[in-house]
């Protein structure tokens, strides 16, 4: 229990310095492919295939085991080729993220 909150807290955290990030001008566009869906109302807020309950890291799991994007796309009929592209890209480009420090205001 008390790791899960912590993973929860930390992706609050991310998410938040994006949002700021993306607020202050400091980070040019958010590293989301329109076929990637962030809705906190849709599997707690986790990366899905647009229209689907499919999560990114369902995806990237399956990939990273070894499976075939012919055999991702045999077991989740529902996914298009692209959808598993806007999914390496999305991890991609979020690996690349970086928050730039800043001092606070007072």
């Amino acid at each position: 229990m008390v790791d899960g909150l912590r993973n929860i807290l930390w992706e609050l955290q991310l998410l938040l310095q994006l949002l700021l990030a993306i607020r202050s001008g400091r980070c040019d566009s958010p590293p989301v492919n329109p076929c990637i869906q962030i809705d906190p109302t849709v599997c707690h807020g986790k990366p899905v295939i647009r229209g689907t309950r499919v999560m990114v890291a369902t995806i990237l799991g399956v990939l990273g085991a070894g499976d075939t994007i012919e055999t991702l796309l045999e077991d989740y009929p529902n996914l298009t080729r692209e959808d598993v592209s806007a999914a390496l890209e999305f991890a991609s480009r979020l690996s690349e993220y970086q928050v730039s420090a800043y001092e606070a205001v007072a």
